[in-house]
């Protein structure tokens, strides 16, 4: 199989990284403005993607069931917090 060289993209040379490689600076990153966080389990999980992770049989999957099940119905979380009513997708994926 024979493999042909990489091809120059626009402003890039041969041993540039791709644009999507580029990176920010902390300059660029501090001037930049961002919404407020919005919480779902005050202090301790926040709107977004979360991965909550550990050694086995901690009792993960049913915590963050809880919490899911907090969020749904606009109940407490965790004993700590009062979660407002909001939609839920949990996702578990198990890797041993």
């Amino acid at each position: 199989m024979k493999v042909s060289p990489p091809q120059d993209r626009a402003g890039e040379t041969e041993n540039s990284p791709p644009a999507y490689m580029a990176g920010v600076t902390a300059r660029a990153l501090m001037s930049k403005s961002f919404p407020p966080i919005q919480w779902i389990v005050r202090p301790v999980l926040v709107e977004g993607l979360t991965v909550f992770a550990g050694p086995p049989k901690l009792g993960k999957s049913w915590a963050m069931l809880g919490v899911a099940l907090a969020v749904a119905s606009g109940g407490i979380a965790l004993g700590i917090s009062r979660c407002e009513q909001g939609d839920v997708l949990y996702l578990r994926i198990s890797v041993q």
